[in-house]
C-alpha cells in the first residue's frame, strides 16, 4: 500500500491520548511546586527578557500544544544529546521528529522535518515532509532509520484503526509504503540486506486477553513504576513474537518465536540480522541464572544473581540470544550477561555473517586461565564472537557505544562516551582488524567535521534546534514554540 504526492496524514485508534493528558498534569505540577521551591514570579517572555511585553499567562492548553522533540527517551526525562538529528548515510541531509498535542481533536501530531546540510548555516530551511496524527499512546513516528539511497527512511507508525507497523517513506517523492502486516502491534524492527527485516511484535494472545484493569495481573519482578504506569495498550505481557520477513507484506513471513521473553519491550530493543539473513540476534532477560555469573565483581550483577527466582519470574540480567533460521535453533550467543550500566549493549554483524561484534557485555568465566578469568570478572568488553566455533576475540575494554560498520574502510565505528551528559560531541573511535587482531585505527582528519545538530534549551530558554560547528556561529534552525513570545513566564532560579 503506497501513496504518491503530498504526505498522507495518519491517525491511530481512538483510545484517548494519554500522553497529551500527561502534559497537562506536568503543567499543573510545575505551577504548584515552583513557588514552593523559591522560583520568582516576575513576568518574562520566552527568551528570558523581563523588559519585553508579554500578553497573557500560561494555560494548560499551552502545555499540551507545545512542540517537543519526539524521542521517547527524551520525553521520558532523558537527555537529548545524540537524539535530535538522524543523518542520512552520506551526511547530505538529516531529519528530526517532533510532536505536539491537539486539544480539539484529542490527538498527538508527529512531524518528520527534513533539512539539507548544504547551506545549513545560511539558507537551509526546514521541510515538513510527513505529518502523522496519533490518538493512541503509541508514537505516530518512531525508530526512524535511513536506507542506503540517502532519500528513503524506515519507521514505525500506524493508520487510524490499524496496528503499529513498519513503513517506508521516500523523502523526495513523498511515497509512503507499509512494509509489514502484523496482526498485532510491531514494537521494534531491524534491517537486513535487500528487503529483509526482522521485527518484534505483541504476542497473538494479547488480542484475546482481558484488560488487566478489569481482571488484574500477576506481579513478580516488575519495577513498581512500570506496574503503576501499566502497559500503553492496557494489556500486560512480558513476551513478544519475533518474525523474519524476506520481502514485501505479500511475501511469506517466518515466525522465529511465538513467545519470547522481553519485559517492557521498546523500539530500542531491535533485532540484529546477519548479512546473509541466516542469523538474528536479540537481547533477552534470563529466567535462569548460571552459577558462574555470581563471580562477576559488579555489585548490581551480584545483587541480581543472588535473587531467588520462582517459576514464572525472571531476572533483570540480559544476554544476547542467537536465532539460526536454517537450523531453527535458539541459543545464547555467549554464557555471559550484558552490563547493567551504560546505555545498553549494541551488536553488528561483520560482512561474512560468521561473526558478530557486541558491546558492553561481560565474557564467559568458564574454560579460561585464572589470569584471564580475573580480567573478565572486573568489567564488560567490546568483543567479536565467532558464531560456529564460539571463539571470542576481545576488541576493547573501554566504554564504547557502537555506531556502525563502515564498509568503505572496513572499520568499526564507535563513540567513546557511553553516557554523554555534558552536551559536547562524543569522540569517535575506530577499530580495524589486522591479522585476526583488532587495533585502534588512526582517524582521517582531512574530512570536514559534520555540524552538530542539538536541542538548545534551559531553565529559562524554550527548546530550539541549533547547528554548531567550528568556524561558524551557532545557527538557530527552528524555534519549536515561537508562540511563547506572547506568553508570560515566571523566571526559574536555582536556590543553592
Amino acid at each position: 500500500m503506497s501513496t504518491n504526492g503530498s504526505p498522507k496524514e495518519l491517525s491511530t485508534l481512538p483510545r484517548g491520548a494519554g500522553l497529551v493528558v500527561s502534559f497537562a498534569l506536568c503543567s499543573i505540577l510545575i505551577s504548584c511546586v515552583a513557588p514552593a521551591l523559591g522560583f520568582t514570579a516576575q513576568s518574562y517572555t520566552a527568551d528570558g527578557d523581563p523588559k519585553a511585553k508579554a500578553n497573557r499567562p500560561v494555560t494548560i492548553e499551552d502545555a499540551i500544544e507545545m512542540t517537543r522533540l519526539a524521542d521517547p527517551i527524551y520525553l521520558g526525562g532523558g537527555g537529548s544529546t545524540g537524539r535530535v538529528a538522524i543523518f542520512s548515510p552520506d551526511k547530505s541531509k538529516f531529519v528530526v521528529v517532533l510532536r505536539k498535542g491537539h486539544i480539539s481533536t484529542n490527538r498527538n501530531e508527529y512531524s518528520l522535518i527534513l533539512w539539507q546540510m548544504q547551506g545549513v548555516f545560511s539558507t537551509a530551511q526546514p521541510d515538513i515532509v510527513l505529518r502523522i496524527e496519533s490518538s493512541s499512546n503509541r508514537p505516530g513516528i518512531e525508530a526512524v532509520r535511513w536506507l542506503g539511497d540517502n532519500e528513503t527512511v524506515m519507521f514505525l507508525g500506524e493508520h487510524s484503526g490499524e496496528t503499529h507497523q513498519v513503513y517506508r517513506f521516500n523523502c523526495r517523492t513523498r511515497e509512503l509504503t507499509r512494509i509489514t502486516d502484523s496482526p498485532t502491534n510491531v514494537i521494534s524492527y531491524g534491517l537486513g540486506t535487500g528487503n529483509t527485516i526482522a521485527y518484534t511484535a505483541e504476542t497473538v494472545e494479547t488480542l484475546s486477553k482481558p484488560s488487566w484493569q478489569r481482571f488484574g495481573r500477576p506481579i513478580s519482578t516488575q519495577l513498581v513504576t512500570d506496574v503503576l504506569l501499566g502497559h500503553p495498550d492496557e494489556q500486560w505481557s512480558d513476551h513478544v513474537r519475533l518474525v523474519l520477513q524476506a520481502g514485501e507484506p505479500t511475501q511469506p513471513v517466518f515466525e522465529l518465536a511465538q513467545s519470547f521473553l522481553m519485559p517492557f519491550p521498546s523500539s530500542e530493543d531491535a533485532p540484529v540480522i546477519s548479512s546473509d539473513g541466516r542469523y538474528v540476534l536479540l537481547l533477552a532477560n534470563s529466567e535462569r541464572i548460571p552459577e558462574s555469573w555470581r563471580d562477576y565483581s559488579d555489585t548490581l550483577i551480584q545483587k541480581w544473581t543472588r535473587w531467588n527466582l520462582d517459576p514464572g519470574q525472571y531476572s533483570m540480567l540480559r544476554r544476547w540470544v542467537l536465532f539460526d533460521t536454517e537450523a531453527q535453533t535458539e541459543t545464547p550467543l555467549i554464557d555471559a550477561p550484558v552490563a547493567l550500566t551504560g546505555s545498553g549493549s549494541q551488536a553488528v554483524w561483520l560482512p561474512d555473517s560468521g561473526s558478530v561484534v557486541i558491546t558492553n557485555s561481560y565474557l564467559p568465566l568458564d574454560n579460561v586461565s585464572a589470569g584471564e578469568r580475573e580480567v573478565r570478572r572486573k568489567g564488560p568488553f567490546v568483543a567479536e564472537i565467532h558464531v560456529l566455533s564460539g571463539e571470542i576475540t576481545k576488541i576493547s575494554s573501554k566504554a564504547l557505544k557502537l555506531l556502525r560498520w563502515d564498509a568503505n574502510t572496513n572499520q568499526l565505528i564507535f563513540t567513546a562516551e557511553r553516557n554523554n551528559q555534558n552536551g559536547t560531541a562524543p569522540t569517535e573511535v575506530r577499530f580495524r582488524n589486522r591479522m585476526g587482531l583488532w587495533e585502534e585505527a588512526v582517524q582521517d582528519h582531512t574530512e570536514p567535521d559534520t555540524p552538530e545538530i542539538t536541542l538548545d534549551e534551559g531553565l529559562n530558554l524554550p527548546p530550539r534546534i541549533v547547528a554548531t560547528q567550528a568556524g561558524h556561529e551557532k545557527k538557530v534552525l527552528l524555534d519549536l514554540n515561537p508562540q511563547f513570545q506572547g506568553i508570560k513566564f515566571a523566571r526559574e532560579e536555582q536556590i543553592r
